[in-house]
């Protein structure tokens, strides 16, 4: 009798504890991290600034990295593959204003991002002295929140969706000069 008494607690728990978990998890006591990373943050020098969206910066070591802003798109500019997208030499041009040669700047990884694009670029949300850079782009309409389709939404997603409607609706930037400034190749 004590043996079916035990079998039958022990099948209540193993019933109520996924039920306990999806309720705890739903209303917000609990989080799992499905992607097992976390955020991490360094900070680094920049040695120059590629595109609108792309810088290098240099290592402890002296190597140089490629980084490619999280969360932000800005129109192409031509690396002798053919012509610029309306946009894309201010946005460079702005992002060199913001970051010229030296400055320095603390990249941020996101745990719901990849840590490299295919391309091998670090993917990192930049900062000067507290200033997102890529929430700056998108604020004087220079760039605009991105992310690939199958991917997670990044940490600050609503706020840069948020920061590039306000900059749509003022036709801050390219959004008053580029016709589907949104829509980069």
């Amino acid at each position: 009798m004590r043996t079916m008494r035990t079998v039958i607690i022990v099948v209540a728990l193993a019933l109520a504890t996924p039920i306990f978990l999806a309720v705890a998890i739903g209303i917000g006591l609990y989080t799992i991290d499905w992607t097992g990373t976390q955020t991490t943050t360094e900070t680094r020098e920049v040695a120059r600034v590629i595109d609108g969206d792309t810088i290098d910066v240099t290592n402890p070591d002296g190597t140089t990295q490629r980084v490619r802003i999280l969360g932000i798109n800005t129109p192409e500019i031509s690396h002798g593959d053919g012509d610029d997208q309306c946009g894309g030499r201010e946005a460079a041009d702005h992002l060199r204003d913001k970051l010229p040669e030296g400055t320095q700047v603390t990249l941020t990884s996101d745990k719901h991002s990849e840590d490299t694009d295919r391309y091998g670029r670090q993917l990192r949300y930049v900062e000067t002295d507290d200033n997102d850079v890529g929430r700056g782009l998108i604020a004087s309409g220079y760039a605009y929140p991105w992310k690939p389709d199958s991917a997670d939404n990044p940490m600050r997603w609503k706020d840069y969706q948020s920061t590039a409607d306000a900059a749509r609706a003022n036709q801050t930037g390219s959004w008053a000069t580029c016709p589907g400034f949104d829509h980069s190749r």
